[in-house]
């Protein structure tokens, strides 16, 4: 399936909102340069609602998984900002939101690094140790590139730092491989074999996931999945 397709099955909608949105933003700020109405009045109201539209368009993608609960996420920041500016509520929604950011990443490198831990001796039961692949980029830049013959997985982190994941000379164990991605004010590059179909299933926030794989000639013969969030980033794969 091309990533077209799958667009018009689970992303575009939504693409469309955010269209919409930002659609709505421009004529906000035209109508203000040009005298027709108070925008600054209009703005302030129209951030929170923009929130609460993206959280519930995210919540209701179809498919399912994590990832979609994140919806839950910019409804509740939305529902905030609101109640913060109409007054029924004292804490400030920016005064929390950073620190929170804070614990949510910590809290989610953790678990990774102890859920990894774990994992990888599964992994690498057979003694290959590129089928399963680690790598966190700190500040830093790390260039692997797998010739695996079995290749399941890989948990890829960057924190202000890159990644790059070559896999154009691997071959995938079974039908399925998922690959964990975290990318936080960072990027992950993603190099795949032409007849490998990508899912992506990343939830950006403040960033970019991008699907740039072509689709083979013929049927897929192998899937790629790659889940995970990033943060003020992005994360690309290709073939």
């Amino acid at each position: 399936m091309s990533p077209e397709a799958r667009d018009q099955r689970g992303g575009i909608s939504v693409r469309l909102v955010l269209g919409l949105l930002i659609v709505a933003l421009g004529g906000i700020f035209l109508a203000g340069n040009l005298g027709w109405l108070e925008s600054r009045e209009l703005l302030h109201w129209f951030w929170p609602i923009a929130f609460v539209v993206v959280g519930l368009v995210v919540l209701l993608q179809p498919g399912g998984g994590p990832t979609r609960w994140w919806g839950l996420v910019w409804i509740l920041a939305g529902a905030w900002i609101w109640a913060d500016r109409a007054g029924w509520v004292e804490v400030d929604f920016w005064e929390v939101f950073f620190p929170a950011v804070l614990l949510l990443v910590g809290g989610s490198l953790v678990w990774r690094a102890l859920a990894g831990g774990r994992a990888a001796p599964v992994a690498r039961s057979d003694g290959d140790p590129e089928a399963y692949l680690h790598s966190f980029a700190l500040m830093a830049g790390n260039e692997l590139r797998s010739v695996s013959r079995s290749f399941r997985g890989a948990d890829l982190g960057a924190f202000m730092g890159a990644v790059v994941l070559d896999l154009t000379s691997s071959m995938m164990e079974g039908d399925q491989a998922v690959i964990d991605t975290y990318a936080l004010w960072g990027g992950i590059e993603i190099r795949v074999p032409p007849d490998w179909m990508v899912t992506g299933k990343v939830f950006p926030l403040m960033g970019a996931f991008e699907d740039k794989t072509r689709p083979a000639a013929g049927e897929p013969a192998k899937h790629l999945v790659v889940r995970g969030v990033v943060v003020m980033g992005g994360i690309e794969v290709k073939n």
